[in-house]
């Protein structure tokens, strides 16, 4: 008997042109019909937006799949993706039981159009520190050739906010979401506004991204470990103790940007707790803050003033 699995899909691919729309179109139908004999994921058209030029997949539980209907949906958009110009599609497989993450696949436009190619560089030279100028000008030309790059707009919205232009990063992650829903561009704007003081404005964004994330996604628990600061910030002990017990209680891989903080994020927590006058289970925090080695990486953010860095693409 085959195994069963569980199956979480979430994202966008945008196609740009009618051209590269038309000939994924004939890709996917063909491939769809004669290759994958209906076998995959996605049911009927609904999730093809012509009007839009884009695949679109709201959060989506598959209860039980077998390995072969996954996979065919994986080499499907793995062959889709040469026409897209922006989005991503995340593919989360989980057994049957739903309580262990097996594979994680993230499908991100592949090829060699002008929006996308910029849109790398300017991912890439953000990736490196006092390049941001650099990196807005790609992003730039990234969203002169494809107005609607939501993508662009939240890693701008980034360099922007690191080089101090506060006002112009809110622009640009509202732009973003205005275009698309996702939740890297909430992330950011609740930073953004959290460093202007707006600490209501900040929780609201931050629960907008936890709810439009999952939370086998990096920017999931980033928002929740930002949203116990700024709680802890109002005084509002008991909701800043619920989101960092969350936090500080998750095992991260070292390839989780959410590894690097897991040291403040206990401090934070045993800063609340004495807060909150529970004295034992903040010295236990305490504790478990000093087991952690405070990594390289934070050393040299903190130095450079960029404690309120957000996530890497």
């Amino acid at each position: 008997m085959n195994s069963l699995f569980k199956v979480i899909l979430k994202g966008r691919l945008a196609f740009g042109t009618q051209k590269s729309y038309d000939m994924m179109i004939e890709q996917y139908r063909r491939r769809l019909e004669q290759y994958y004999k209906n076998d995959i994921l996605l049911k009927g058209e609904d999730h093809l937006s012509e009007e839009s030029k884009t695949i679109e997949v709201p959060r989506t539980l598959i209860p039980l799949c077998t390995e072969k209907t996954w996979k065919n949906t994986i080499n499907m958009f793995n062959e889709l993706r040469s026409y897209a110009v922006a989005g991503a599609m995340h593919i989360w497989i989980l057994d049957s039981e739903g309580k262990q993450l097996i594979q994680e696949v993230t499908i991100i436009p592949q090829g060699d159009k002008f929006a996308t190619t910029e849109y790398n560089r300017g991912v890439s030279l953000l990736r490196k520190q006092g390049r941001e100028d650099e990196a807005i000008d790609s992003l730039t030309r990234a969203i002169d050739k494809y107005p609607n790059y939501e993508q662009a707009y939240e890693r701008r919205g980034v360099a922007n906010h690191r080089l101090g232009r506060t006002d112009e990063a809110i622009l640009d992650f509202t732009k973003s979401i205005s275009l698309h829903i996702n939740p890297e561009a909430y992330l950011g704007r609740a930073i953004a506004k959290r460093f202007l003081g707006d600490l209501v404005g900040a929780i609201d964004d931050l629960d907008l991204a936890i709810k439009n994330a999952v939370p086998y996604q990096p920017v999931f628990w980033a928002a929740r470990r930002i949203k116990g600061e700024c709680h802890l910030e109002l005084s509002e002990l008991e909701k800043a103790i619920f989101e960092l017990k969350l936090v500080t209680k998750r095992a991260f891989k070292p390839t989780d940007p959410n590894y690097l903080h897991r040291r403040k994020a206990w401090e934070i927590y045993a800063v609340t707790l004495e807060k909150a006058g529970k004295v034992e289970e903040a010295a236990l925090a305490h504790k478990s803050a000093k087991a952690i080695e405070v990594p390289s990486e934070l050393t040299t953010m903190d130095k450079n003033n960029k404690k309120n860095i957000l996530m890497p693409a």
